[in-house]
C-alpha cells in the first residue's frame, strides 16, 4: 500500500448513495438500502483509513489545520474537499421556507413523510382534495425532478391506491415544472422527447417555459 495516513471527516457516519435519494422519498426504498456505514467501506478498501465524525466549521491554510465544532483541530499535509450538495433556491420567495429539497437523506424521508401525511389527511376530509391537498408540484426538469414526478405516480397508482381503497387516489396530481423548453436539458433532445412523453403516458403533468415564481406553503 501506500505509506501515507488517511483521516476522512464526515458530518454523517454514512454515505448515501444521492442518485436513489428519489426512491427512498417516494417509498421505494428504505434508507438503508441507500445508506451504508462508512467505516465498513473504508475497511474493505484496506490501508490506514481513519474516519472521524464531525463538522467541519473552519480551515486555516496557512497553519494547515482544520477546525471543528466539538472537536480538537485536525492537522493535515494534504487537504481534499468533498462539499457535496445542498439545495439551492434560486433566490425564489418563500422557497427555503416552505419547499422540500432532495439532496440528502433526511430531505429524502421528510418528503416521503409530507407526501404519506397528505394522503391520511385527505382520508379523513375528503373537501381538502379541492384546495389542492393531493397536488404535487416538481420544480426542475433535470434527472432528480424526473424521476421524483415519475416515482410518485407509482407511488400512488401501485401502493397507496391499496393502501386507501375508499379513496380516488386518481385526483391525485403530479405536475412537473421546467423553465425551459424541454425536460433534461443537459441531455440529447431525443431523450428529453421520450422522457416527456413517458411521464406524461403515467399521468404526470408536464409543463415547460414556465418557472416558479414563488410559493405560500399553503396546503
Amino acid at each position: 500500500g501506500v505509506p501515507v495516513d488517511v483521516v476522512l471527516v464526515d458530518s454523517n457516519n454514512f454515505h448515501t448513495f444521492q442518485p436513489l435519494l428519489y426512491q427512498v422519498a417516494t417509498a421505494g426504498l428504505d434508507s438503508d438500502d441507500i445508506a451504508h456505514p462508512v467505516r465498513g467501506i473504508v475497511a474493505r478498501q484496506g490501508g490506514d483509513i481513519d474516519v472521524r465524525l464531525g463538522t467541519v466549521t473552519s480551515i486555516d491554510l496557512a497553519g494547515r489545520s482544520v477546525g471543528f465544532d466539538d472537536a480538537p483541530s485536525l492537522s493535515y499535509d494534504d487537504l481534499v474537499l468533498a462539499a457535496g450538495a445542498v439545495s439551492a433556491t434560486y433566490g425564489v420567495p418563500g422557497v427555503a421556507e416552505h419547499a422540500f429539497g432532495l439532496k440528502n437523506l433526511a430531505d429524502a424521508l421528510t418528503l416521503r413523510a409530507h407526501v404519506l401525511h397528505q394522503f391520511e389527511r385527505v382520508s379523513v376530509d375528503r373537501s381538502l382534495i379541492e384546495e389542492g391537498a393531493l397536488n404535487f408540484v416538481v420544480a426542475g426538469g433535470g434527472p432528480t425532478g424526473v424521476e421524483l414526478a415519475g416515482g410518485l405516480v407509482e407511488l400512488f397508482d401501485r401502493v397507496l391506491v391499496k393502501d386507501f381503497p375508499a379513496l380516488d387516489v386518481r385526483k391525485a396530481r403530479v405536475v412537473l415544472v421546467e423553465p425551459s423548453d424541454r425536460l433534461l436539458a443537459t441531455f440529447s433532445p431525443r431523450l428529453s422527447g421520450m422522457a416527456r412523453s413517458t411521464l406524461a403516458g403515467r399521468g404526470v403533468e408536464v409543463v415547460l417555459g414556465v418557472g416558479v415564481a414563488g410559493t405560500d406553503g399553503k396546503v
